[in-house]
């Protein structure tokens, strides 16, 4: 449930024992919009609590004439990625016979809206031969919240030096509850890597339903060695197979 929804439902409960003025000074709201909060939620409940979007039913659409996007999609196919900037002086003697003058960024957004415009080129090895595609991995999208312990727990390794000696840390962290776990071992390695998984799904108060991680985990077509533990399915390199990487170019998302 939305975070709002259990604020707005405490206010009424404070407008019922301190009266209207006093909750109003207490939430920073109107006296207008209590009113019609106690109305929703007479009506609906507690999940007319919830916030609704507040985007405009009408907005505003870029319409420009079906002949300036059919040579924006023109000048893309002659030359595959053209970016914006090197379209926008092939496109301006265009639009000048009819009077517009569109803009880098207009230009950037129309590719955008116009869809399929990207070409991705053919990955070939040193013999000329197309390679088989790329398995996406299911990665951790931005802005990601877990709603409940257990959903994604992060896993990572840090190695630090101190005082000369080299020290090897696997960490465990919840994204939601915040549990942490942290354990100091010689070095790493598979069994080690494995030893800590069984430690922190011990240890974690409740079930554990995906791992965040940016290390590899096994091909789908590797069989499974152990027996699954809290759901997870764990394969020979003891990285679940049922787990979210963070984007590359974001380590900091891992959450340790």
């Amino acid at each position: 449930m939305n975070e709002e929804a259990p604020r707005r439902l405490d206010l009424l409960g404070f407008w019922e024992r301190h009266g209207l003025a006093a909750a109003a000074d207490h939430g920073g709201v109107s006296i207008r919009t209590l009113y019609r909060w106690r109305a929703v939620y007479r009506r609906s409940g507690t999940e007319g609590l919830v916030p609704g979007s507040r985007r405009p039913h009408r907005t505003r659409k870029r319409e420009w004439p079906a002949a300036v996007l059919a040579e924006i999609r023109r000048l893309r196919e002659a030359h595959p990625n053209l970016g914006k900037r090197k379209i926008h002086p092939l496109l301006r003697w265009f639009c000048a016979e009819q009077g517009l003058r569109p803009a880098v960024v207009t230009i950037g957004r129309l590719i955008a809206d116009g869809g399929s415009l990207r070409a991705i080129p053919p990955r070939l090895d040193n013999r000329g031969r197309m390679k088989r595609p790329r398995h996406q991995k299911p990665r951790k999208s931005k802005g990601f919240r877990a709603r409940r312990p257990g959903e994604v727990v992060a896993l990572d390794t840090v190695v630090g030096i101190g005082d000369g000696v080299r020290r090897y840390l696997f960490g465990c962290l919840d994204l939601r509850s915040r549990f942490a776990l942290a354990l100091v071992t010689p070095g790493f390695s598979s069994k080690r890597a494995s030893d800590f998984f069984d430690l922190a799904l011990g240890l974690f108060p409740g079930r554990v339903d995906r791992v965040l991680s940016d290390k590899p985990s096994p091909k789908p077509s590797q069989p499974r060695t152990d027996p699954p533990r809290s759901g997870i399915c764990r394969g020979p390199t003891s990285i679940p197979p049922d787990c979210c990487r963070p984007r590359p170019s974001y380590p900091k998302k891992h959450g340790i």
